[in-house]
């Protein structure tokens, strides 16, 4: 059996970034930012900007806020 993707991934992703820092590519510069989409979504990315100023974006997720609970009926004066 698999293990699930979002495990898999983070696994996978530890050992990058141990490797870059080790390396020593503190020239690089990640910045998590944050937006809302026409549709009312909540997104954020990690924008990744390199020594020669190229920019990379990754971990795009976009997610509709909750809903707010239905409030309840005011109790009547009695």
């Amino acid at each position: 059996m698999s293990a699930p993707p979002l495990r898999t991934a983070a696994a996978l992703a530890v050992p990058a970034v141990l490797c870059l820092a080790l390396a020593g590519c503190s020239t690089e510069k990640a910045v998590e930012k944050s937006f809302t989409d026409k549709h009312g979504r909540a997104c954020t990315y990690v924008m990744v900007e390199g020594r020669n100023g190229d920019k990379d974006v990754a971990n795009l997720s976009c997610e509709y806020p909750p809903t707010p609970a239905p409030s309840s009926p005011s109790p009547s004066p009695s």
